[in-house]
């Protein structure tokens, strides 16, 4: 029993040696463990004792207080297991390192002193552990897993935990990064992607491997994310449009991202072999949707001129291999959405020519004949005030409020390809509303022609429907850029229609017009406009004598709503409705 007790002390007075020979050398902090039995039977002394138990006894007594200074000093240990079985993790960190997630995008973009923190780690850790090369390799692995654990977990360069509970970092205690890439791009894959576009996981995952290859198509995306961002920021200023536009423009992450986008394109356009590239190609149309999410349509002009410019040296929009490309769908939405934004044509004509609903789709999505959903629209198609090219349109945002009524109660009865047919129709029918107020030529269009005059229901309806639309099957939030323009595009609608001009009109058109309030008011909760539209409803349900929702709902069912989809939003600003005060004397 007396050689155990010897060699018990045998560590201490070996590792209190080590420190003498090494000096101020050492600057380990004193509640570092600065000994372990990670390769204990190698070359310790204690390899004399036979007595395998008692060999147990001493690592076991030992490491007891070593795992304890360990976990109080924040060391992640690795096992000896790990090393022996090192072929099948070391494949599988490998297939895990090569998908750019976020965590591993952002330490990548934003740790460059990562080399020097291995390299540091192994240097400390190989003079701590004497001159064996063995022993020397060994702790070289070691040291830079562990530094590699502590960068991508519990490093100060980390993702905040914050943000898994407050991504929007609005709530009291969030913290943003100093570095703003990653913040960037943790905006962009946590918020902008999953709140633009929610079941599209597999998209964003392969829009992230092909974006973040190319400078240009990242410093896009950039763009977007601060635009997004810089928005969602802006929600303290209320319906200040011009308040909220200066705001973004001014901020300094946008700017910094938008003015190395614009860089890297004229990189790309200087040099004829990257020119006409889909990464030229990426780039625009991502700096292209970062000013139109920020509400800057002069910009997102000019850049579409330019685009133009580049998809004609390809051949033209509709030309087969510029339909063949990954971005060509990106290009025709792009560009219909900056035509929304200001109420002009599109730049681009119309890319497709979509052939009628077969008999099969139709069956598919139509309501029952006795469902009070089979009456959507009658009253846009017996109204003479509308011109027949925009009711020949109406009739296509019908199959749309079918398709998408389907989708909700049913959605296995649809097939695949519908999807891609009506989403091609949507961005057909918004192309249309904008287009067909020019009386030239739509495939060779007149940059200088001018649109024929409305009557004042038939533009109030044509804006209306352009807001649905974007209402509809894919929500533009009303703080973005095309949210905004939408609804100081209702506004001016419902000015250029008053009451004195409705009271000389059959008494239908006050069930349009209310329709174009509700629609207007959708989504503008907490929004000055809301209250403004709200009491137009207001004074429309006093001349019409409407007293209850249902009478309210079965009129707003001749046109463009179904209780499934729109009621709760709808009844809600009923309520609102019915608690406002009208004032008798108003005349718009």
């Amino acid at each position: 029993m007396d050689q155990p007790q010897s060699e018990s002390v045998a560590p201490d007075s070996r590792t209190s040696r080590s420190d003498n020979q090494s000096g101020s050398t050492s600057d380990a902090p004193l509640d570092r463990p600065t000994f372990t039995f990670i390769d204990h039977d190698d070359d310790l002394t204690s390899k004399r004792i036979k007595d395998a138990n008692a060999r147990k006894a001493i690592r076991s007594h030992v490491m007891r207080d070593v795992r304890r200074r360990e976990r109080l000093a924040g060391l992640k240990r690795t096992a000896r297991r790990d090393s022996s079985n090192q072929g099948a993790p070391a494949k599988s960190r490998t297939g895990k390192d090569n998908s750019p997630t976020e965590k591993t995008l952002v330490l990548r973009s934003a740790s460059p002193s990562s080399s020097s923190l291995t390299s540091s780690s192994v240097e400390v850790q190989s003079k701590r552990r004497g001159s064996s090369t063995t022993r020397r390799d060994r702790s070289t692995k070691r040291a830079a897993s562990h530094a590699d654990s502590l960068q991508t977990t519990s490093g100060p360069r980390a993702l905040p935990s914050s943000w898994s509970i407050a991504p929007f970092c609005t709530t009291p205690g969030t913290s943003k990064l100093t570095y703003k890439v990653a913040y960037l791009v943790h905006h962009f894959t946590s918020v902008l992607v999953p709140t633009s576009f929610p079941t599209a996981a597999m998209a964003k995952r392969a829009l992230i491997r092909s974006s973040f290859s190319d400078s240009g198509s990242f410093y896009g995306l950039m763009c977007m994310s601060a635009a997004h961002r810089a928005v969602l920021s802006s929600a303290h200023l209320g319906g200040m449009d011009v308040a909220r536009s200066n705001f973004i423009a001014n901020d300094p992450d946008y700017c910094s991202m938008r003015a190395k986008c614009i860089h890297e394109m004229n990189l790309k356009i200087s040099d004829p072999k990257k020119a006409l590239t889909d990464e030229a190609f990426d780039t625009i149309i991502n700096l292209l949707n970062g000013a139109l999410i920020g509400g800057f349509y002069d910009e997102s002009r000019i850049h579409l001129m330019g685009m133009k410019r580049m998809v004609d040296l390809r051949g033209g929009i509709t030309h087969e291999k510029m339909r063949a490309t990954s971005m060509w769908a990106a290009i025709v939405v792009t560009d219909v959405k900056a035509a929304s934004g200001i109420l002009a044509r599109p730049v681009f004509p119309l890319a497709w020519d979509l052939p009628p609903i077969s008999p099969e789709v139709q069956r598919r999505i139509q309501p029952l004949i006795s469902s009070i959903t089979h009456q959507t629209g009658s009253g846009f198609f017996s109204n003479l005030a509308l011109s027949l090219p925009l009711i020949r349109i109406l009739y296509m945002v019908r199959d749309l409020v079918f398709y998408n009524l389907a989708a909700h109660i049913n959605l296995g009865a649809l097939m695949p390809s519908d999807h891609q047919f009506f989403s091609s129709l949507n961005h057909s029918v918004e192309h249309q509303l904008l287009a067909y107020i020019y009386p030239d030529d739509p495939e060779n269009p007149n940059p200088h022609s001018q649109p024929i005059d409305l009557h004042p229901i038939e533009a109030l309806t044509r804006v209306a429907t352009i807001t649905f639309l974007n209402k509809f099957l894919i929500i533009a939030p009303p703080s973005c850029g095309l949210g905004r323009a939408l609804t100081r595009h209702c506004v001016n609608a419902v000015n250029d229609c008053p009451f004195s001009l409705l009271h000389t009109m059959p008494k239908e058109n006050y069930g349009l017009f209310a329709w174009a309030l509700f629609t207007a008011s959708q989504n503008l909760t907490g929004y000055p406009e809301r209250q403004w539209f709200v009491q137009r409803l207001a004074r429309v349900a006093k001349i019409c004598d409407w007293h209850h929702w249902d009478q309210v709902s079965r009129i707003m069912s001749d046109y463009f709503y179904v209780g499934h989809l729109h009621g709760e939003e709808w009844r809600t600003i009923w309520d609102e409705v019915a608690a406002e005060v009208v004032v008798p004397d108003e005349d718009t």
